[in-house]
């Protein structure tokens, strides 16, 4: 007993782990055995191997050198089934009537902040709560938890190829350095890129207001004789708000009116997806 519980951490651990077997009539000594391969990487078993057969070293001096025993270095040269036990499959019938709940958590969840996201150890205490008969584990629980919130969230943000039409135009502001009479100084660049052509027009201010940009889009249109037909803005501060725990833009009023004056469609990327603007990380570089 005492050579076998070796292979664990801890007494307790590796009774429980015996007990266990017993339970399930599987053949101790065999499982043991695995888990002394396991513990080898196979990068050292492929090692002795070669050192036994292709080297035509003895047992004995293998063992000296890799410090292994004799025992595992001639079950290792005797071994045929270098195979990995497939892991089991998680069987969530039990928790399948909840899963409508789970996913109702989830979408609560969105609107969160992201400290107070949930959990899985949360959503079993919640589950348990609501009823008094819950069958199933936290084990379970956590498994089927994990795997629902990262096909919830893949489906909820889906990535489509973006495509833009002649005539529609991005705007940003980026940092850019520049020198004026000889002293260095911080500015913000105004870019207006036009994906299908790949037209790129900038503007550099002092500051990145909603001013700003509204004074560097007129004079960009003033040059070009025309306006585009719809733009696509980042979420900056000076021309729109993003009400509190949702995703509804809401453009100012200073903003609203040169948008109606020059008669132009807009669009605002979502959150947190500069991908969704096709020159954004090129158009700084050109102009700088």
């Amino acid at each position: 007993m005492q050579s076998s519980l070796k292979y664990g951490t801890h007494f307790e651990s590796n009774l429980k782990y015996l007990l266990k077997l017993l339970y399930h009539k599987v053949d101790i000594i065999t499982v043991l055995f695995i888990r002394r391969i396991i513990m080898y990487s196979m990068k050292k078993i492929n090692r002795i191997r070669e050192m036994y057969f292709d080297e035509g070293m003895k047992v004995i001096e293998i063992a000296r050198r890799t410090n292994v025993s004799l025992n595992s270095i001639r079950k290792f040269i005797k071994l045929t089934d270098f195979n990995t036990t497939p892991k089991k499959s998680l069987n969530d019938s039990k928790i399948l009537p909840y899963e409508a709940e789970i996913l109702e958590l989830l979408k609560q969840e969105r609107t969160s902040h992201h400290k107070q996201r949930l959990t899985a150890k949360r959503v079993f205490d919640l589950l348990k709560e609501r009823h008094i008969d819950f069958p199933c584990s936290y084990y379970l629980v956590r498994k089927f938890f994990q795997k629902t919130r990262m096909e919830f969230y893949s489906l909820s943000k889906q990535c489509v190829p973006l495509k833009h039409n002649p005539g529609n135009a991005q705007a940003d502001f980026g940092i850019i350095y520049y020198t004026n009479q000889g002293e260095r100084l911080k500015g913000y660049l105004l870019t207006l890129s036009f994906p299908y052509s790949n037209a790129l027009y900038c503007q550099i201010f002092e500051g990145k207001s909603a001013e700003c940009m509204l004074q560097g889009l007129k004079n960009i249109f003033l040059h070009l004789g025309g306006v585009p037909y719809e733009m696509t803005f980042d979420n900056d501060r000076g021309i729109v708000k993003i009400e509190q725990n949702t995703t509804t833009r809401i453009a100012n009023d200073l903003f609203l009116r040169f948008k109606n004056h020059y008669h132009f469609k807009i669009h605002f990327c979502n959150l947190h997806s500069p991908n969704e603007k096709a020159m954004w990380k090129r158009e700084f570089t050109l102009c700088a």
